[in-house]
C-alpha cells in the first residue's frame, strides 16, 4: 500500500548498490610541455544525498610535484596536479568505490529523492535560473517555455518537472557525433539531434525559461563506458514560490526520461557542463591531444525494507 500524509510519499524499500568506477585521462603533447597545471573533477564528493565514496585513489604518471586537493564554487571536489615538465605523455587515473541508494514505493515505482545541503539553497535558487552561453535560449526554445509553463510548475511541480522531460526526450533523436563539448542548446535544438550533453542543456534552458531553477550534473551510468550527463532541479512539494521550507534538488535524466535512481553515481554539478569538465588545466608548449576512458562495475546490490511512517 502506497502510504501518505499531507501529500508526502513514504518508501517501503530501499536498493542500495555498490559501483567499482575506473576513469583515465590520457593527455599527448606535441612537445614537451613545461608548468604543467590540470585540474580534476573525477571524484565525488564523500557523501552527497544517498550516495556515499567508501574508497579512492588518484594515480598520476609521470609523478606529479605536487597535488591540492580543494573545492569549487558547487561543491564540487577539485584536485589540483602540478608539473615542471612533462615529455610527451600525460596519464590521471581515478578510481573510486562508491555506495549508492533509491526509494520505492510498494509498487516499484521511484520516490524521487532531495539531495541538498540547504544552506546554499537562497543562493542557488538565483544562480541556476541564469542562462549561460551553452544555454542560451532560441526563438523556438522560448516559444516552447511560454507554452508549456502555464500554472503547471506550481500546480505540480514534480509532474511539471517530469512532463517536461519527456517533452525533450520525445522531440530529440540520440546520435553520437552530430554535436560537440561547444554545442549550445539552441544548435542542438535546432537540429533535434545530439547525446546526453545536449539534452541536458535544452533541459537546462527550458527549465529556467520557467523560472525554474536547475543545473547540469556529470557522473557515471553502469554500461555506457563514458561519462553520462542528467539534470537536478530545484522543487518544493507545495510548489510555493515565497519561500524554500520545503524546496531541494531532485534528479531527473531527460536522455533516459527517467528519475535519477541508484544506478547513477554524481560526480560534479554546475550551470553547464564547462562548469564540470572532467579534467582541464593550463601549460606551456605545443598542442595536446586527449582521451579519455571509463569503466564501471557493480559490486553488490541488495534491498532494505524501510519502516513505515
Amino acid at each position: 500500500m502506497l502510504l501518505t500524509v499531507d501529500n508526502v510519499t513514504f518508501a517501503s524499500a530501499e536498493n542500495r548498490c555498490v559501483f567499482h568506477v575506473v576513469s583515465s585521462a590520457n593527455y599527448r603533447y606535441s612537445r614537451p610541455a613545461r608548468h604543467v597545471q590540470t585540474y580534476i573533477r573525477l571524484i565525488p564528493p564523500p557523501n552527497r544525498g544517498l550516495q556515499r565514496v567508501v574508497e579512492q585513489d588518484l594515480r598520476v604518471a609521470p609523478l606529479s610535484h605536487g597535488v591540492v586537493e580543494g573545492e569549487d564554487r558547487w561543491g564540487n571536489r577539485v584536485f589540483e596536479v602540478r608539473h615542471e615538465q612533462v615529455e610527451e605523455h600525460l596519464t590521471l587515473i581515478a578510481e573510486i568505490e562508491v555506495e549508492t541508494a533509491c526509494r520505492y514505493t510498494d509498487e516499484g515505482i521511484v520516490i524521487p529523492t532531495p539531495i541538498a545541503p540547504r544552506a546554499r539553497l537562497y543562493s542557488e535558487r538565483r544562480i541556476f535560473r541564469e542562462t549561460t552561453d551553452r544555454t542560451l535560449p532560441s526563438a523556438d526554445l522560448e516559444r516552447v517555455a511560454r507554452e508549456m509553463r502555464v500554472g503547471d510548475a506550481e500546480n505540480d511541480p514534480f509532474a511539471f518537472a517530469a512532463s517536461l522531460c519527456a517533452y525533450v526526450n520525445d522531440a530529440m533523436t540520440f546520435q553520437s557525433g552530430s554535436t560537440h563539448v561547444a554545442t549550445t542548446a539552441a544548435e542542438a535544438w535546432e537540429n533535434r539531434s545530439g547525446v546526453c550533453q545536449d539534452y541536458t542543456h535544452i533541459t537546462l534552458c527550458l527549465f529556467r525559461l520557467c523560472g525554474v531553477p536547475a543545473r547540469y550534473v556529470s557522473g557515471f551510468v553502469p554500461g555506457e563506458g563514458v561519462m553520462h550527463a542528467w539534470v537536478e532541479v530545484m522543487l518544493s512539494r507545495d510548489g510555493g514560490e515565497a519561500g524554500l521550507s520545503d524546496a531541494a534538488w531532485y534528479a531527473i535524466d531527460p536522455t533516459y526520461n527517467k528519475w535519477v535512481t541508484e544506478r547513477y553515481l554524481t560526480v560534479a554539478v554546475g550551470r553547464d557542463y564547462g562548469d564540470v569538465t572532467p579534467t582541464s588545466g593550463n601549460y606551456y608548449g605545443g598542442s595536446n591531444t586527449l582521451q579519455y576512458g571509463t569503466r564501471v562495475d557493480s559490486v553488490r546490490s541488495h534491498t532494505v525494507l524501510l519502516q513505515a511512517g
